[in-house]
C-alpha cells in the first residue's frame, strides 16, 4: 500500500520518542495487509491452476513480514543499529530539506512511504559486519515499479544504514 491510514512516517516519528510505536505499527500494518490480501487472492484462485502459485507468493510474503519484524527488533533493541538508523534517517532529512531537492514540498516535514521503511527493515538484518552471517544475505531484494515511486530514497536509506553500521561497528 502507498500509505497506511493515520500513520505518521515523518523522520521525527521514525527517530524520536515515537519510534518504537511507529515501527511496530508498520510491522503490524504490513502483516494485516498481507493477511487481508492472502484471503482475497486465495478465495479468487481456489481450485484454479493458479492456487499453488498464489500460496507460494503468500509464503514468501509471510517470510518478508518475519524479516521486517526482525529488522524492527534490531532497531529497537540494538544500540548500534538504533544509532545507525537515526543517523541514516537524519541524513535523509537533511537531503529532503535542501532547496534543490524535489523530495518534499516546502514546509512539509521530511517523511517516507511505508514501503521505504519496510524495505529498510527487511534488509537491515543482513547489513553491517554482524549481518554478513545472516541467512537473508542469500536473497536479493529488489523494488520493481514505475519511475517516481520512491525507489531511490529506499535504496539510499539502505546505503546510509550500511555505511553508518560499518562505521559504528
Amino acid at each position: 500500500p502507498g500509505r497506511f491510514k493515520g500513520m505518521d512516517l515523518t523522520i521525527e516519528s521514525l527517530t524520536g520518542s515515537e519510534k518504537v510505536a511507529t515501527l511496530e505499527g508498520i510491522v503490524s500494518a504490513y502483516a494485516d495487509w498481507v493477511n487481508e490480501l492472502s484471503g482475497r487472492v486465495t478465495a479468487a484462485f481456489k481450485g484454479s491452476r493458479h492456487e499453488g502459485a498464489a500460496q507460494r507468493v503468500f509464503e514468501r510474503q509471510s517470510a518478508c513480514v518475519a524479516r521486517i519484524t526482525q529488522g524492527c527488533n534490531l532497531v529497537t533493541s540494538d544500540p548500534e543499529v538504533e544509532a545507525a538508523w537515526s543517523f541514516a534517517l537524519r541524513s535523509m532529512a537533511a537531503q529532503f530539506e535542501r532547496p534543490a531537492s524535489k523530495m518534499a514540498s516546502p514546509g512539509d516535514a521530511p517523511s517516507l512511504r511505508p514501503f521505504q521503511v519496510a524495505y529498510a527493515l527487511l534488509v537491515l538484518p543482513g547489513l553491517g559486519e554482524r549481518g554478513a552471517a545472516d541467512a537473508s544475505r542469500e536473497i536479493v531484494d529488489l523494488l520493481w515499479f514505475p519511475t517516481g515511486g520512491g525507489k531511490t530514497e529506499a535504496y539510499l536509506l539502505v546505503v546510509l544504514l550500511e555505511a553508518f553500521l560499518r562505521r559504528i561497528q
